[in-house]
Formats: structure tokens, C-alpha cells, sequence
């Protein structure tokens, strides 16, 4: 579960559920892509399953807990209290990633027909499951993000009303936990990019490697024991391409000086040209949600495991 889905108020729960309502974005040939990858995923994941357990495992049990999860069209609360566990992860996994984008029904149909004679074809299905993969990369990604934006621009709006949420001018939002830290002295981060397919990652942190939309406005924060930030994309380029003016600003200063105190025929008779710092197009990051605090006795972390949530 990611950091999202915590915050307060249903409607911000729902913004991390299947997009159904953009079902009209999906193309046939996008669908039936992603039935088939569903499909693959399952064969493969039972023939892993065969060869651990030999005997023990029930691939019709299996099947029959896929089923039954895939077709309610919901995420099993409890998959570890199911029939089969394995089954109820993996169904879970995909109805969170695809649900509202493929027919439960010709998954079912699909993977009845070739349960018996997949072990003949595994390496035709590994071939298969990567082109597969590398199709939905390239039409059905793209689909996602924008879903993704839609959902980072709601939960904005939705967090904008919280009270205990700050707005500032350059889009930044934060909210804090009482304490008397300054965030110069910061020592642990919690960083999450995403909603429906999140990264979670905890690590040690200064200051100086906070994003530069923080340090521009460290001066406006007040004291806490910890600060939550939600930083949009164009707030924190607009803040590098800031960085990035005053650095040439500054250094179209050091030499204009270094120019009025060194004599004429001391100087280079053909000047260093001035380095390319021009950044290079950069895709689009998605919203990122960073808390940020000091790990002291008085505030000990505690923190959700690291997480890395793929796509495709």
C-alpha cells in the first residue's frame, strides 16, 4: 500500500484504483495484448509452481482461485486465507495493474485451453510473452501515464483542502509533524513516486540533496520534527532551470570581474568558450512525494518497506 492511499478521505483512495472510466483510451489490439500477457503470466507462473512443488500443487485449484478472483473484478482482501494463496496474489496483482482493460473471461478461456501443453511450449511462450511486453511498452505506457497525470492533478486539487496542508506559490504543497528540527539538519528520506504504480525508497539524506524547489524555500519552512512534501514535475524543473540561470549568472560575474583585474596582456588572447550546461530533454517524472526528517530518539523512524511497483 502506498503513501497515497493513506491520506485522508475516500475520494483520495479512489484515485489509486483501475482507471474503468478510460476504457475508451484501450484499442482492441490493446486489450487482446494485454489478455495474452495475463495468460502467459499465469502459464508461467503455474509452471514454476510445478516444478517447486511436483505433486503437491493443484493446478485446477489454482485455476479455480484465479477465476474466481479475476471475474469479481476485485482485489481478494485476504488472499492468504484462499484455496490457493499464489493463485489470489498473482490475480490481485494484475487486476490492480490492468482491471477495467481486459475480458476476465477470455483470460479464463485462454488459459483452460493451453494449461495441459504449456510445459511443451515454454520457451515459444518466453518468446512470445516479450514481444508481447515490448508492444504494450509501446502503445499502452503511454495510455498509463496520462492516466497517472490525471490522477496527480486530482489528488492536488483533493490535498489543497486538507487544513493541515500548505500551499506555496510555486506549486509546492507540504504539511509537517510539530517538533523544533530544522530542515538544515535532516538525516533520513522517505521518497514515492507514483499512485497506481508506485516506488517507495528510504535512505539517508543531507540536506544539500534535497530537490532544488526545497532548498529555494528552506528559508519559508518552519521548525517540525518532520516535513512532507508533494513536489510537482514542472515545479521542480522550473526551480532547476532556475539554478541554472543564477550558476550562469554567477560565472558571467566571476569573469566579468577576473576580466576588470587582470591586465590586458595577461589575458588569453582567444577565451575559453563557455561550457554547454544546456540540460538535455528529460521525460516527464511523475509527482513525487518526499518526507523528510532528522532520526533522533525523540523521533524515531518508522517507515513502510521499500517498494518497486512495474508497469508492464
Amino acid at each position: 500500500m502506498n503513501f497515497f492511499r493513506l491520506l485522508p478521505g475516500a475520494s483520495l483512495i479512489a484515485l489509486s484504483a483501475p482507471a474503468a472510466l478510460h476504457a475508451q483510451d484501450i484499442t482492441t489490439e490493446i486489450r487482446q495484448d494485454i489478455s495474452r500477457l495475463l495468460t502467459l503470466q499465469v502459464l508461467t507462473h503455474i509452471g514454476e509452481l510445478q516444478e517447486t512443488l511436483g505433486n503437491a500443487f493443484q493446478k485446477n485449484l489454482y485455476v479455480d482461485t484465479y477465476r474466481s478472483i479475476v471475474l469479481s473484478g476485485k482485489e481478494c482482501l485476504q488472499p492468504e486465507v484462499t484455496a490457493c494463496p499464489a493463485a489470489a496474489i498473482l490475480a490481485n496483482k494484475q487486476l490492480h495493474r490492468y482491471g477495467g482493460d481486459f475480458e476476465g473471461q477470455d483470460v479464463i478461456a485462454s488459459i483452460r485451453t493451453e494449461l495441459d501443453t504449456y510445459d511443451l511450449s515454454r520457451s515459444t511462450y518466453q518468446r512470445e510473452l516479450d514481444l508481447v511486453r515490448k508492444r504494450l511498452r509501446e502503445h499502452y505506457l503511454p495510455i498509463l501515464k496520462a492516466r497517472e497525470l490525471a490522477k496527480e492533478r486530482r489528488l492536488l486539487q483533493i490535498n489543497a483542502t486538507r487544513p493541515e496542508v500548505t500551499v506555496l506559490p510555486n506549486g509546492i504543497q507540504y504539511e509537517i509533524e510539530p517538533g523544533n528540527q530544522d530542515i538544515r539538519d535532516i538525516s533520513r528520506a522517505t521518497s514515492e513516486t507514483g499512485i497506481t504504480f508506485y516506488t517507495r525508497i528510504t535512505r539517508d539524506v543531507q540536506f544539500d540533496a534535497l530537490p532544488e524547489s526545497i532548498r529555494q524555500i528552506a528559508d519559508q519552512l518552519p521548525k517540525a520534527s518532520s516535513w512532507t512534501f508533494y513536489i510537482p514535475c514542472e515545479t521542480e524543473q522550473a526551480a532547476e532551470e532556475a539554478g541554472r540561470h543564477a550558476a550562469l549568472d554567477m560565472a558571467a560575474r566571476r569573469k566579468e570581474r577576473m576580466q576588470q583585474l587582470i591586465p590586458d596582456h595577461m589575458q588569453n588572447a582567444r577565451p575559453a568558450p563557455d561550457p554547454d550546461i544546456t540540460p538535455s530533454p528529460k521525460e516527464r517524472n511523475p509527482l513525487l512525494r518526499l518526507k523528510v526528517w532528522k532520526d533522533t530518539p525523540e523521533y524515531p523512524a518508522t517507515v513502510r518497506p521499500d517498494a518497486i511497483e512495474t508497469v508492464i
